[in-house]
């Protein structure tokens, strides 16, 4: 005895985006992806926080320079002002 089936490709493909569709809605609704995602998320959040503080350390010169120069002109408006409210007294 001999059976033969055929099955068009697009059966198949029709049946495997089907079966594909069904194991990503099945991982998506998994509750263990909640926790996945927040160690992924986690592990970059840090990576990224660590880039940020490496880059800003790397430019301290600059960064000192712009923190002087902010220091240097509110002082100076702080003194001109005292000194416009002497001359006006």
């Amino acid at each position: 005895m001999k059976i033969e089936i055929e099955v068009s490709e697009d059966v198949l493909r029709e049946e495997l985006q089907r079966q594909a569709a069904k194991l990503l809605l099945d991982k998506l609704g998994n509750w263990q992806l909640k926790d996945e995602l927040a160690k992924v998320v986690n592990k970059l959040w840090g990576e990224t926080v660590e880039k940020v503080v490496r880059e800003e350390l790397a430019n301290t010169d600059a960064l000192r320079e712009k923190v002087v120069a902010t220091i240097e002109r509110k002082i100076q408006g702080q003194l001109t002002a005292l000194m416009k409210k002497r001359g006006s007294e």
